[in-house]
């Protein structure tokens, strides 16, 4: 019963999450804070009844949790005033000589934005468990993939239809006039941030159609059959996945964002070479290669319908102007900090702080990131400790490669988490998108989805 709550409970999570700006206000962020926690709370005794599974998704997360939990345990030492003086930023040692009087300092340059960050970072630890341990059986997997695509698909009419009012989410909330003209953006502030969240819906949209056709669409009768069966299919069971995806891809195609949509794509490939290695096992690639190439003639079709061609819509993607020129100023910022903080970092969160001290050029904007989650994060914790949280995701973005070639079914979940990852991982060159509560949890969700389902299949068949 308890699970069954869990379960819906992170569903509402998920369906609200986005609606408050993305979660990105105070406010906000706390409240999903408590709600993950809550779940946590709801979901105990389900875990705890089924000790067998769980110790074995233990386990196999040994290692990646191990180090996630240093990480966030570093996080916590950089806000506090009991660590070596020798090790608190500079900025502590001027304000005590300038009130002539000593000063609690820390190794973040603000404790306080850095315990914040702590207290977001630690609940999308705690999510992605959550959903790795629900996901641990297919039902539950499934419902959370298909509530996620029907959330997203909802957010993306909802930015559709503020666009088509030349309105905004923040238009509506805070009364200033939409950031982005008529980009989509749905329930967020920053088209960017809307274009990852809806990439990573379209791969799992994308891994349902897939899935439902496998058994309806006949490949092995000679092209007719082939061609009959997939019109009877897209017409017929699969028409709700294919006007969701349909939906979803041209809400990221509205949003503009140049990043989000080559970063969607990069994804999408991820995912079309790991399906082929599969075929390829199976003796069936060409089908596989058909149904890539017959993807990336739709997506071109959607390109040619907004009445640009192909290259001129990518030279638009590839090209920057304005605030967008700054990205190697606020870059540069991020690289000289990490060069006078590696070991320690500068505390989590704390690049607005640290950006006055480091630039060389006056610019007429409030820079509060850095447009590169990589070299933020770094910046923030230090390079041993980004390398420990990095390794720690690439372990578990291995184990669902590993699942994929070692199972016999359900691959498609762990097939979507690798290709969410390369997306969020793409996309984090050139934007801040994680660093948005409501995409850090949907990717926490799909990563935990992928890693539940990702387990040899004579343990999943116990399940």
């Amino acid at each position: 019963m308890s699970e069954r709550i869990s379960l819906w409970l992170l569903i509402a999570i998920l369906a609200w999450m986005q609606f408050p700006l993305g979660s990105n206000r105070d406010w906000a962020w706390s409240l999903l804070v408590l709600l993950i926690a809550v779940d946590w709370a709801v979901w105990i005794p389900a875990g705890l009844a089924d000790g067998t599974a769980l110790s074995r998704l233990a386990r196999r997360l040994a290692v990646p949790a191990t180090l996630m939990i240093a990480v966030l345990a570093w996080i916590w030492m950089q806000s506090q005033s009991f660590t070596p003086p020798d090790w608190h930023a500079d900025i502590w040692r001027f304000v005590s000589e300038k009130l002539a009087k000593p000063v609690a300092g820390a190794i973040s340059f603000n404790p306080f934005v850095t315990k914040t960050e702590l207290m977001k970072l630690s609940s999308y630890v705690a999510v992605g468990w959550l959903a790795a341990a629900l996901s641990l059986k297919h039902e539950n997997a499934r419902a959370l993939f298909v509530a996620i695509v029907v959330i997203a698909t909802a957010y993306s009419i909802y930015g559709i239809a503020l666009s088509a009012f030349h309105t905004s989410q923040v238009t509506l909330f805070e009364g200033i006039p939409p950031p982005y003209e008529r980009a989509v953006s749905g329930g967020l502030v920053a088209k960017n941030s809307f274009a990852t969240f809806t990439g990573m819906a379209l791969l799992a949209s994308l891994t349902l159609l897939v899935e439902s056709g496998q058994h309806r669409i006949v490949a092995t009768r000679g092209w007719r059959t082939h061609l009959r069966t997939l019109v009877q299919f897209g017409t017929g069971k699969g028409a709700g996945w294919l006007i969701t995806s349909l939906v979803l891809l041209v809400a990221l195609i509205g949003s503009q964002s140049r990043a989000g949509l080559i970063a969607t794509l990069v994804g999408l490939f991820a995912v079309f070479m790991l399906s082929l290695s599969v075929s390829a096992r199976r003796g069936n690639a060409r089908w596989t290669l058909i149904g890539g190439a017959v993807a990336a003639l739709a997506i071109i079709a959607l390109f040619l319908a907004s009445g640009h061609s192909v290259a001129d819509r990518f030279a638009d993607l590839i090209g920057t102007r304005g605030a967008a020129e700054m990205r190697p100023l606020m870059w540069d910022v991020a690289v000289r900090a990490i060069a006078d903080h590696p070991l320690l970092g500068t505390g989590l969160g704390t690049y607005p702080d640290v950006y006055s001290l480091y630039s060389h050029i006056f610019v007429p904007y409030v820079v509060d990131r850095a447009h590169n989650d990589w070299l933020e994060f770094t910046m923030g914790v230090g390079i041993p400790a980004a390398v420990a949280w990095t390794l720690a995701l690439l372990i578990i973005i291995v184990q669902c490669v590993t699942g994929v070639l070692r199972r016999h079914r359900r691959r498609s979940y762990a097939i979507t988490a690798v290709g969410a990852a390369v997306l969020v991982a793409f996309h984090s060159l050139f934007d801040f998108s994680l660093q948005m509560p409501a995409v850090a949890v949907l990717f926490a969700v799909i990563l935990g989805i992928g890693t539940g389902q990702a387990q040899p299949t004579r343990e999943a068949a116990t399940q």
